[in-house]
């Protein structure tokens, strides 16, 4: 008895080890070309569930994919017309202007060529540094980010110093321009090593990234909730102490949001439902404003920051299971659209003008129509589920597995109970 478990326990595992092996070859092929697609996503996750993996099992091939020696990509270029728009950017927001001023510059026609010279710059540099550079859109975005957030950091130092002492030895602000000229590059840098260490796919990249600008937000609110009104007015220590709060709550949400997102996988689709969630959030803080007569700033800022976050989490977990495309995403939010617009429209045929009664169905609504047209994507499973009525079985599957000189014939037995 003992030596049957053995061989049966020996073949569950080896047959386990072969569905990852096709899981695995199934990756590399997306991956030849370094850039696996929402279409090419799509069928990996189909793949994933006729093999019966679960996700974690696919973020552990991943890992080993991307740590395999020797493996060379071709190199994705999806986000090197971010870095161009990023560089003609700075050059003509900051660089353009910032180096003439800095060098004393008074010629109006000084500052408006170096701005038409820096901006034309940023696009040629880009286009000679980036020629054979392997840039992913989440590669650019953590690039893109860290530069935002290298050029924002003139802010917490500010406070810490003192706005009022700064400007008594920096009245012309040179000193700060010079700063955020410097820092722009190092917080480039920065991301760029965070993006190398997290490797996270274009989907976690754009989720960490709203994350911290949630977490910027958040940072603000709850600093402002918790200070009594008399220390917000005029007080040094407030503003230096709401700096490094918001800040730092940005930098922390991303370091956790990368924590979360690799729980499992996230598309650009998921990216975008999440950040529709987020606006949904606000469109219900502001009708819950309303409906209650809030005319206090406090409870009016407790109630829009828990609508923001209560919907954001909720989106979140809502589309836990599934991998959205870009279009699916959309298609959803113009379902929430839709929702609202169909809900007013029969009102209106009603003769029905109540304000307050019109703010609940515009959430109740646009909520409706939102999940519905997310229920609706992504009922194929539950519709072949159902239409399998037998509530228990066995299923044999012969297949092959192709190996490097040789094919391997294998069985996928499935059980029901």
């Amino acid at each position: 008895m003992r030596k049957r478990i053995f061989i049966l326990l020996l073949f569950f595992t080896g047959f386990m080890q072969a569905q990852e092996e096709i899981f695995e070859q199934s990756y590399r092929k997306a991956l030849e070309d370094s850039v696996i697609s929402d279409e090419e996503q799509q069928m990996l996750e189909v793949l994933r569930k006729s093999l019966k993996l679960e996700k974690n099992d696919v973020l552990a091939i991943e890992k080993r994919v991307a740590n395999t020696p020797g493996l060379k990509a071709s190199g994705s270029q999806e986000g090197r017309w971010i870095i161009a728009t990023r560089n003609m950017s700075l050059g003509n927001g900051l660089y353009g202007w910032a180096i003439p001023y800095v060098l004393g510059a008074e010629d109006g026609t000084i500052y408006l060529a170096s701005q038409s010279l820096a901006f034309g710059a940023g696009f040629y540099i880009t286009w000679k540094y980036t020629k054979t550079m392997d840039i992913p859109r989440s590669r650019a975005l953590f690039q893109v980010t860290g530069a935002t957030l290298g050029i924002g950091s003139i802010w917490p130092l500010m406070s810490l110093v003192g706005y009022e002492n700064w400007l008594q030895f920096d009245n012309r602000f040179k000193i700060g321009l010079t700063y955020m000229m410097a820092a722009a590059p190092a917080g480039i840098w920065l991301g760029d090593k965070l993006y190398k260490k997290w490797r996270p796919s274009d989907g976690q990249a754009y989720t960490i990234v709203q994350a911290m600008s949630l977490g910027f937000v958040n940072g603000w609110a709850v600093h402002t909730l918790l200070t009594p009104e008399k220390f917000t007015a005029n007080s040094e220590n407030w503003f230096r102490l709401d700096a490094f709060i918001t800040y730092g709550s940005a930098l922390a949400s991303g370091y956790y949001a990368n924590k979360h997102v690799r729980e499992r996988s996230y598309t650009r689709g998921d990216a975008l439902m999440i950040g529709y969630g987020s606006a949904y959030g606000a469109f219900v803080g502001l009708k819950m404003i309303l409906l209650l007569d809030i005319r206090s700033y406090k409870p009016g800022l407790f109630t829009m920051m828990t609508a923001i976050n209560g919907s954001t989490f909720l989106t979140d977990w809502i589309i836990r299971k599934t991998d959205l495309t870009l279009g699916e995403a959309n298609l959803i939010g113009l379902g929430g659209l839709a929702g609202a617009a169909f809900a007013r429209g029969i009102s209106t045929l009603m003769g029905i003008n109540e304000t307050k009664f019109m703010d609940i169905v515009d959430i109740g609504a646009s909520f409706s129509g939102a999940y519905l047209s997310f229920k609706y994507l992504h009922s194929g499973d539950r519709q072949s589920d159902r239409g399998n009525k037998s509530s228990w079985g066995m299923r044999i599957t012969p297949y092959l597995i192709p190996g490097r000189t040789s094919v391997r014939p294998a069985m996928n037995i499935e059980v029901r109970f």
